[in-house]
């Protein structure tokens, strides 16, 4: 039987879960569903965060099943033999169920004297919610899946618009990750020890990760703990930034989310977070971290750009792929981002997405959402959907995120305002009006996309100055094989690439202005704090380009393409553009601190980007599938240029993804006369 739910004065009104308080955690729960006035109940009831499906994401198929071979009896004669063993309910195996990713069964509780059926996960977070409140009368709990008519599209759909003060206004958001896995008292130890590290860091003058109490933090239990499913879940992020207060519950252990969000933002700090084998649970925290802080204005309210979130929330999982741009309304309090948006379940996720885009474009007049288009080569479970490529799909996130989301400063197109021709959604058309800038001559394959570890061996950091930090300084200039195979390969690029003007030119050297235009492209311009570099900073790229092409030299199974004489021609390279004898200045100027900031800013700027040499001879960076014949346009009132690809079949430009191009970021395209062009994105 369904639970007769009775009409709700939306957006004034929901429903509140009160449960009937037990002395035996094996009762059934008891429970009634009343009516509140959201802004009159302010602070009298907690708000529940969960997931409906299973708590720890792990794909194990055989896990669905409650039965799990064990090889646990050894008879004295013969070998050991498999016995089933009924895991789930069991009082002392149950969490190598779940731990494995096993899904809990349906079960019934009565609400209002009617027999109502939930989903294993939230049967199990009201019995905990039960039993932590025990010394309480009657606990108030708003939890979706009761208190929203589910079978009601429409209740739903405006449900959906308050989430974010339901979430906001509750004393206190108790986030409900599953049943113990046997770690959570672990857990509670290592947020403490990495709190002591962090105090006695801060009082010792320790820096980075020095102090020695790192050797005794058990990073294996912190992975484990993040790899629980709400840690990956889009709708958490409203609920956790909007609380005022949040609590999770692991079985019978909570964990105040402060303490912790705090403490994992410090082993990102130090450049730890390499030890937690989840670092997209990590990522998560941190994410939900940093719109948590930036929730306030002066005056109280949340203030968000709704594209910066979408890009912040794309790695996350939602069972439907609309609820990528519902699931975030909660954060956004500015009429102007919520008006063009109509939460709709009767509409398809294409659809949804399509109406964002053209919102932004017909009504605030704004092409930033272009920046957030990407060709993703990325893996996915989830099926691509059929968008053109000038709506972002908000469901598959690329391997680099946009400029625009990591806040890089640009104005490619000066103060030109958008140049609209035609929308036609019907044709999933989009045309404008910009400037052919470049086209793709050469790109770098051999960096890694994604980046991962590897155990190639290192260069001996025995020439670096022994100084108080020298041991932090030469950790983080110290850079693997794979950076010095990935610059080296990027140099011999550049070199052997001349402008199209000035190819089969026997004369073309590398030349000192080459020099610092590759140098600048390296970092994009900026340092990792958003200044433009000083002209000096140069003097480190030619010492590193050095000690990478001696590694090659050494090491050239690692990079076979720079051994031998094609990196001793580089290396004369370097001494025609005024480098000198760069590994003597490397030490004796210690240009290694220069170094240290060119490698940060390269780091914040290019991950996971490809560099590429252009048919003019700039360079630049662009998203991992560009490819030789790519065009560089840039089109009327937008920040940043794009890497485009001709479709000859369907006649009209694909947009892979914005890029940097050196030279071309600050107007330069508007004003040089390159060509303009109408173009028909498909």
């Amino acid at each position: 039987m369904s639970y007769p739910y009775q009409t709700l004065d939306l957006p004034r009104e929901t429903r509140i879960l009160t449960i009937q308080p037990s002395e035996n955690d094996n009762d059934d729960i008891v429970c009634s569903l009343t009516h509140i006035d959201i802004d009159a109940a302010s602070g009298k009831y907690d708000a529940l965060s969960y997931c409906w499906s299973k708590s720890v994401s792990n794909p194990v198929a055989f896990l669905d099943k409650q039965f799990v071979p064990l090889f646990d009896t050894y008879p004295e004669t013969g070998p050991p033999f498999a016995k089933p063993r009924d895991l789930l309910g069991h009082p002392e195996l149950e969490y190598w169920y779940i731990r494995y990713g096993g899904a809990l069964p349906a079960a019934h509780i009565c609400c209002d004297g009617v027999r109502v059926t939930v989903s294993g996960e939230l049967f199990r977070a009201l019995k905990e919610m039960r039993r932590f409140y025990k010394a309480m009368m009657r606990p108030r709990l708003w939890v979706d899946a009761l208190c929203i008519d589910q079978g009601s599209v429409q209740e739903r759909n405006e449900h959906v618009k308050v989430m974010g003060k339901i979430y906001a206004n509750a004393g206190i958001v108790r986030v409900w990750l599953g049943e113990s896995i046997g770690i959570e008292r672990g857990v509670a130890e290592q947020i403490k020890k990495i709190n002591t590290i962090r105090n006695e860091s801060m009082q010792r003058g320790y820096q980075y990760d020095e102090h020695p109490g790192w050797a005794e933090v058990e990073w294996v239990v912190l992975g484990q703990f993040l790899s629980r499913a709400w840690f990956e879940r889009i709708w958490v992020v409203q609920e956790i930034v909007n609380a005022q207060y949040a609590l999770l519950h692991c079985g019978k252990v909570a964990i105040d989310w402060d303490p912790l969000q705090i403490l994992l933002g410090y082993v990102r700090q130090v450049g730890l977070e390499h030890k937690i084998a989840n670092p997209t649970g990590l990522q998560n925290v941190i994410q939900m971290t940093i719109l948590r802080k930036s929730r306030r204005n002066e005056n109280g309210d949340v203030r968000h750009d709704l594209l910066m979130i979408l890009e912040a929330v794309r790695n996350l999982k939602a069972t439907i792929a609309s609820d990528r741009v519902y699931g975030v309304l909660g954060l956004l309090s500015d009429p102007a981002e919520i008006q063009g948006i109509q939460v709709d379940y009767t509409k398809s996720a294409v659809e949804v997405f399509t109406d964002l885009a053209v919102d932004y474009l017909q009504r605030r007049k704004s092409l930033a959402f272009l920046s957030h288009c990407i060709l993703s080569t990325r893996p996915s479970a989830v099926p691509k959907l059929p968008l053109p490529s000038w709506v972002p799909d908000w469901s598959t996130p690329g391997w680099a995120e946009p400029f625009r989301a990591r806040i890089f400063p640009s104005r490619a197109a000066g103060n030109t305002v958008p140049q609209v021709i035609e929308v036609n959604r019907a044709a999933g058309i989009l045309r404008l009006k910009g400037r052919l800038l470049d086209k793709i001559r050469a790109v770098d394959y051999t960096s890694q996309v994604p980046e991962m570890e590897f155990a190639f061996p290192e260069i001996e950091p025995a020439n670096y100055p022994e100084e108080p930090n020298a041991m932090i300084q030469k950790r983080e200039v110290h850079m693997t094989a794979r950076v010095y195979k990935e610059w080296a390969n990027i140099f011999l690029m550049a070199l052997t690439n001349p402008p199209a003007h000035e190819e089969g030119n026997v004369t073309f050297i590398w030349d000192s202005v080459k020099h610092e235009n590759l140098w600048r492209t390296m970092m994009c311009n900026r340092t990792r704090d958003l200044r433009v570099p000083e002209k000096d900073l140069g003097a480190a790229l030619g010492p590193v380009l050095k000690v990478a092409l001696d590694f090659t030299k050494v090491y050239s199974n690692i990079a076979p393409s720079l051994g031998g004489s094609t990196a001793a021609h580089c290396v004369k390279a370097l001494s025609r553009a005024g480098m000198g004898e760069p590994a003597r200045e490397y030490m004796e100027n210690r240009v290694w601190d220069k170094e240290l900031i060119m490698m940060r800013g390269h780091r914040t700027w290019t991950f996971h980007r490809r560099f590429f040499v252009s048919s003019s001879g700039r360079f630049g960076w662009a998203v991992d599938g560009t490819k030789i014949g790519d065009e560089v346009v840039l089109f009327y009132g937008c920040d940043y240029p794009f890497v485009m690809r001709w479709d000859s079949q369907k006649q009209g430009w694909r947009i892979l993804g914005d890029c940097y191009i050196h030279g071309l970021m600050n107007g330069e395209g508007i004003r040089e006369g390159f060509e303009e062009q109408e173009f028909v994105i498909i």
